[in-house]
């Protein structure tokens, strides 16, 4: 992640917290590791948001599978004609 990435999640978390304008933090100048430790300091905690980020981690993962598993059927495509059953008994 950028640094900016960082920044904008820090901002995203403090909305999400509720800080107003006198308690948000100011990430605009931060470095990676001011705002890596704000980030380390202030956990995401509401259920909804964790619920979110497994829902997210998980389609993310399945996309990487079907992307494999689609490989592997183009590389043994039978030849045009072939019956498809047989490829699929083959895996």
């Amino acid at each position: 992640m950028t640094a900016k990435d960082l920044r904008d999640e820090v901002k995203r978390r403090s909305e999400a917290a509720g800080d107003d304008a006198l308690t948000a933090p100011r990430p605009k100048q931060w470095t990676v590791g001011k705002a890596t430790e704000w980030l380390e300091a202030n956990p995401i905690a509401a259920n909804d948001e964790i619920a979110f980020i497994h829902h997210t981690i998980q389609h993310r993962i399945n996309v990487a599978e079907l992307s494999t598993c689609s490989d592997v059927f183009r590389r043994n495509a039978p030849p045009h004609g072939q019956d498809q059953e047989e490829l699929l008994l083959r895996h």
